[in-house]
């Protein structure tokens, strides 16, 4: 391997045989404060690691012949058995045409394509009926992702095209039949047929020989490159059932999370709403305030909504298949104490600051920082999944995925001070403010404490400025 500008420091522990900890570490020792396994390294840089990591051992005197130990008895660990694909190899399928002379001739070529796609049939028709039994069990897990999504009037269009968007996802991501690959190489076989038609009506022309040659010089894809292509339809089908054979209860459950989240947003909608809106009628609190809050319960909703089916498509990539199920429960435990904030804490805060002088604004503040300690927890229930995942993809994913919700409340605040053109809050606080949303907590990746330090840290600089600007607004 050599250098590469692109790449960053965690890409090249592989390399080096060592831990991404140890990699930064080693630069760290050496003076080189701030960097990270997110950090571009410069050539310099990459040739020290180099020089350090893959110096050659000391030669050593060969050591007396030992006995070999007995092995080590581990924990045992949960085995999927995964089904291996028939063995579809299209350079052996190539093998049996003569690939010279069917590019060449235009009748070889298609009299070709017909040969092929009937074979590439009969070999999807005996995949289907050898797992039948699969197909068929898996049918009855996604029977309902098949119905059609029918807009909700009490959803914006922007949600009922999110909830629209999950279900054809997973739709069309767990579609087990062949239904669809036969679809596609039938479209090939019928040009194939559609050329013979075409060659015997020219046939019967009088104008056949130029006929012929605008037929034989219509462009046509190579016929390796035709048939390596409709072989990676066949494997992606394939691929298809041996993910659900291999992860059948992650499918399971993210099929019946996604039914689950998609009526839970559907109640919040309508008898949340409308719970919320009777408990300001019983306060006697103004419809006017109603709608506010209920909107800055939506917006966090919403956000909260976004993340389910980023994370779903990571894990069906074949990543953190485990951690998905802690990472979705504590997602879903973050949503839950965010709607039982708006409906059982929101009015006592407005009801501490209602006639105050400048209470709106203190509310705002007070308001926004008890979110902030929802999404703190969320933080470090994720912190715990996060340091469990063995591959640094992994960990780097769950921190950007979780970045939204995590900056919410920073977010809230800022738009805020920005509508309200607070003049009483000082430019340095605002920019000190603003600095704790980019915080880079990826710089921390490679040690637990010192990421959960990170997290309090970030607290309490977050509590501090809260403080400095009710302060600010106290004084104004």
């Amino acid at each position: 391997m050599s250098y590469s500008e692109a790449k960053l420091l965690y890409e090249y522990v592989k390399e080096f045989n060592c831990t991404d900890k140890e990699l930064v570490w080693f630069f760290l020792k050496r003076g080189y404060n701030g960097i990270s396994i997110v950090s571009h390294l410069t050539e310099d840089e990459y040739n020290l690691a180099k020089k350090h990591f893959l110096v050659p051992p000391p030669a050593t005197k060969p050591a007396k012949p030992i006995s070999k130990p007995e092995p080590l008895v581990s924990k045992p660990t949960e085995q999927i058995s995964k089904p291996t694909l028939p063995n579809l190899n299209y350079r052996e399928i190539l093998k049996k045409f003569d690939a010279a002379a069917i590019e060449k001739s235009p009748i070889k070529y298609f009299d070709a394509v017909l040969n092929v796609t009937n074979e590439f049939l009969n070999i999807l028709q005996d995949y289907e009926t050898a797992q039948s039994e699969t197909i068929a069990a898996f049918l009855k897990i996604t029977l309902k992702l098949n119905v059609k999504y029918f807009d909700n009037p009490n959803l914006t269009p922007e949600e009922n095209s999110l909830l629209a968007e999950r279900q054809k996802f997973l739709a069309q991501r767990l579609e087990l039949g062949t239904d669809e690959p036969k679809r596609k190489i039938l479209l090939v076989k019928a040009q194939a047929e559609n050329f013979f038609a075409e060659l015997d009506a020219i046939n019967g022309s009088d104008d056949s020989i130029r006929e012929l040659a605008e037929l034989q010089a219509e462009p046509r894809a190579d016929f390796e490159f035709l048939v390596e292509n409709l072989s990676r339809i066949i494997l992606n089908a394939q691929r298809k059932v041996n993910f659900f054979a291999a992860h059948k209860d992650l499918v399971s459950k993210v099929v019946e999370a996604q039914a689950a989240w998609r009526d839970n947003y559907k109640v919040f909608k309508t008898s949340l709403r409308e719970e919320l809106s009777a408990t300001c009628r019983n306060e006697s609190i103004d419809v006017e305030i109603f709608d506010e809050w209920y909107e800055d319960w939506q917006q966090k909703r919403f956000t909260i909504e976004q993340r389910f089916l980023p994370l779903v498509k990571f894990a069906f990539d074949e990543h953190f298949q485990n951690a998905i199920y802690n990472t979705l429960e504590s997602l879903q435990g973050y949503r839950d104490s965010v709607d039982k904030f708006y409906l059982h804490e929101r009015k006592n805060i407005y009801q501490k600051f209602a006639f105050q002088v400048g209470g709106d604004l203190q509310e705002k503040f007070e308001t926004e920082n008890e979110l902030y300690k929802l999404a703190e927890k969320l933080q470090r229930d994720l912190q715990t999944i996060i340091f469990s995942c063995d591959k640094t993809e992994e960990k780097i994913f769950l921190l950007k995925w979780s970045e939204p919700i995590l900056n919410l409340p920073i977010d809230a605040i800022s738009n805020f001070i920005h509508d309200k053109n607070l003049d009483a809050i000082s430019e340095e606080v605002l920019t000190q403010f603003a600095a704790i949303k980019r915080q880079d907590f990826a710089t921390y990746l490679s040690d637990n404490k010192t990421y959960g330090e990170a997290i309090q840290k970030r607290g309490q600089e977050y509590n501090a400025l809260i403080f400095r600007m009710r302060k600010d607004l106290y004084k104004s």
